[in-house]
């Protein structure tokens, strides 16, 4: 994975330097303090501005150091007596929080400060003199520049002190300081730093032909908490090695991923950087990159990727009113047939839209990576809804974003009706049913799926029929068991009605069970319903009459349980709208 990735950044950074990174670098707010080789001092205070992200000279001049000055995670930081605090990694900065010095418990007196002060020195003069790394540097360490960095810190400190103290109620966050020196000696000292701790840890370091190797520490974390990646039966334990050279670049294009954003991002393989990484996967017969990106402890961290080999977002998919469903204007009063016609982009994301909308309750599109430990009921989402979440956003995600086609018609067929279900006793029960079954047809063709609309004409003609009339096959059956199942239950006197009694006629499978609980249900509301109500007779002894062995069909029951009921049908003018 890395190594694809790495392929195309290396050759951005050959021919640009750190500079592409760095120019999108943002510096924490606060107090940056520059300090001449005289010894005179200018601060500058540091706010994040949306309004206004101008960046002037003074920026520049410390973006470029910051960026090259912090320390790689707080476990790396420099180690200072009495703990460590200070978040820079060489001789010319200085960086520590606000609190660290005043305005809070965790401050530390001048005293205290002045000797972490020297313990930063010491560390950095005794702990990174590996005369294998300091090969490897170009320049030579200047004694003189790193006694004059010292003494300022240790013997001048006051002069800082009294510089924070001016300026306390102006910033937050962060005290820093730099020492106004050559970019290439900030460069220097930096990679002395990095050299020694951009692997994950010494103790895996080896050499070989006076190359250093060592376990990446980007995407990794092989310590006393994940023994399970080490390897048990090898000599090396580590899953793997990289160059001194290959780490660096490692954590340079962990810095790039970084400036880009967390979240889903989408790169060609052929796409040559620096452009930023794009944020929507778009119609492409290349191929492309796709990482999902979060972070930890203010790293990037590659949660998911993947090589898309090509991608076509195009879809025909339309949402329809299959039920047509029947509402009444609020303003004109008029019964109106509702429609979903949107200003269509032909794009899988309707699909992905409506599926996120109302058979999740728009709770699919953020919790694609969530932890599942972290999804809990809610008035979103109850335990089914989150189970069937849990085992098909996988199933759903690869379908939008990495176009593995047969991944929607497996949704539709495991898990539609469930979340249609769950949907009982909400507002949007309906339009679930008809995502569901716009999404069927898109997958299985019209020619393929049970047609609704037919159907429902034929119940009414069984209804209205002055003879006897049967059902021909399941589908029927089920669409009109659907329409009495509703009737029926509507006769209830309870002031608060609710779908939940649905459910037991869902759990009967075949004709004869789904007749027993029709004919329970009747049996307790038969006092209201007339004896002369011929189109509910006629209905009734179809259902009776139809072979119990049969399996009914639960899309066309849920059908004509959420139509407009023909027992209560009225001639109505419909007009065509939107509803409002």
């Amino acid at each position: 994975m890395i190594d694809n990735l790495l392929e195309a950044f290396k050759k951005a950074y050959e021919q640009y330097g750190d500079e592409f990174i760095s120019d999108h670098h943002k510096l924490d707010e606060g107090l940056y303090i520059r300090i001449s080789p005289d010894g005179n001092m200018d601060s500058h205070i540091i706010k994040k501005d949306k309004e206004n992200d101008s960046v002037d000279e003074i920026y520049k001049w410390f973006q470029k150091r910051d960026f090259i000055s912090k320390y790689l995670e707080s476990n790396k930081a420099i180690q200072t007596k009495p703990i460590k605090l200070v978040h820079s990694n060489n001789y010319l900065t200085w960086f520590v929080k606000k609190d660290t010095l005043l305005e809070s418990e965790k401050s530390l007196d001048r005293r205290t400060i002045v000797e972490l002060n020297k313990s930063y020195y010491d560390s950095l003069l005794s702990k990174f003199n590996n005369s294998e790394v300091l090969n490897l540097l170009d320049g030579e360490f200047s004694t003189e520049k790193f006694e004059f960095c010292k003494d300022f810190l240790v013997n001048n400190f006051e002069c800082i002190f009294q510089e924070v103290e001016k300026c306390k109620d102006n910033f937050i966050f962060y005290v820093k300081v730099f020492f106004d020196f050559d970019f290439e000696i900030y460069q220097r000292e930096s990679k002395r730093y990095m050299y020694h701790k951009i692997f994950n840890s010494d103790k895996y370091n080896i050499d070989v032909d006076s190359k250093s190797y060592g376990l990446s520490n980007f995407n990794m974390g092989l310590n006393s908490k994940k023994p399970y990646l080490e390897h048990k039966t090898m000599r090396r334990k580590t899953p793997f090695m990289v160059s001194l050279e290959t780490a660096l670049l490692t954590y340079k294009y962990s810095l790039y991923l970084k400036n880009n954003g967390y979240g889903l991002k989408f790169q060609g393989t052929d796409q040559k950087l620096p452009y930023e990484l794009e944020k929507e996967v778009t119609k492409s017969y290349d191929s492309q990159n796709l990482l999902f990106l979060s972070q930890e402890n203010g790293n990037a961290i590659i949660e998911d990727y993947d090589i898309i080999p090509a991608y076509d977002e195009y879809s025909s998919y339309s949402t329809k009113n299959y039920l047509e469903f029947i509402f009444t204007d609020k303003e004109s009063k008029k019964q109106i047939l509702k429609s979903y016609e949107v200003n269509s982009t032909n794009s899988k994301k309707i699909i992905e839209n409506d599926i996120n909308k109302f058979l999740f309750n728009s709770q699919l599109k953020t919790n694609y990576y969530r932890n599942a430990k972290d999804i809990k009921p809610s008035n979103y989402l109850n335990k089914t809804q989150i189970e069937v979440l849990l085992q098909s956003r996988s199933l759903l995600f690869d379908y939008f974003y990495k176009g593995i086609e047969t991944n929607l018609n497996i949704f539709i067929d495991r898990f539609a009706i469930t979340l249609i279900l769950e949907s009982f006793n909400k507002t949007n029960t309906v339009d679930a049913f008809n995502v569901f079954y716009s999404i069927k047809n898109y997958c299985k063709g019209e020619n393929n799926v049970s047609d609704i609309k037919e159907y429902k004409k034929r119940i009414k003609e069984i209804a209205q029929s002055e003879k006897d009339e049967y059902f021909e096959n399941p589908e029927e059956y089920s669409l009109a068991a659907g329409q009495l199942t509703y009737f029926i239950l509507s006769q209830s006197d309870s002031h608060k009605k609710n779908h939940d009694a649905v459910q037991s006629f869902i759990n009967r499978k075949t004709v004869g069970q789904l007749n027993d609980e029709i004919t329970y249900w009747f049996n307790r509301y038969a006092h209201d319903i007339s004896r002369n109500f011929k189109k509910f007779n006629r209905l009734y002894a179809a259902l009776l009459a139809y072979d119990k062995s049969k399996v009914k069909v639960d899309d066309m029951f849920l059908a004509g349980y959420l139509s407009n009921n023909l027992l209560y049908e009225k001639k109505e003018v419909l007009e065509n709208a939107e509803e409002k």
